[in-house]
């Protein structure tokens, strides 16, 4: 069965719907923020710092990070328009927070310029996620921190890590 997330650019209409309600009900689920905190509070991040979660779908994370580390700049990143219309809409209200369209795989973004980038449920859809990986590295600054949560569904193994 193909993964939608990672074909998401050419994914149905009704599909899309579906999954932006799963991301948004998802977040909202106690269990999954208790998962959330016990990770982001991991974070060590100064005032001022930049954000970029990667794969940010309807922007979940990114609106948890731009209130939960202010003050701070947060910038979600996806290929997906149709997602980032959703996430706009969502955060609207949110100044701290921007969202830009764009591949993990490459970023569009200026060597060293984040504190820190997040991954969250995205890298086992990305094809070639070592290559996400690389980009992520590239982009943090000195210091910078690099948190991912995400599951291998191939093995159903996961690890925890400082």
């Amino acid at each position: 069965m193909p993964d939608a997330y990672a074909e998401i650019t050419t994914a149905q209409p009704a599909i899309l719907n579906l999954l932006m309600n799963v991301l948004e009900l998802r977040a909202a689920d106690p269990r999954q923020r208790e998962m959330r905190d016990a990770y982001l509070s991991r974070l060590a991040l100064s005032k001022g710092a930049r954000i970029l979660e990667a794969g940010c779908g309807t922007g979940a994370v990114a609106r948890d990070l731009a209130g939960r580390f202010m003050p701070c700049d947060v910038i979600g990143l996806d290929p997906s328009p149709v997602f980032l219309a959703k996430a706009r809409e969502l955060a609207a209200a949110v100044s701290n927070l921007r969202f830009d369209q764009g591949d993990a795989r490459d970023l569009p973004y200026d060597t060293g310029s984040f504190d820190a980038v997040v991954f969250h449920t995205c890298l086992c859809h990305i094809p070639d996620a070592a290559k996400a990986l690389r980009q992520a590295f590239r982009v943090l600054g000195p210091g910078g921190q690099l948190a991912v949560f995400d599951g291998d569904y191939a093995t159903t193994t996961f690890a925890v890590g400082a």
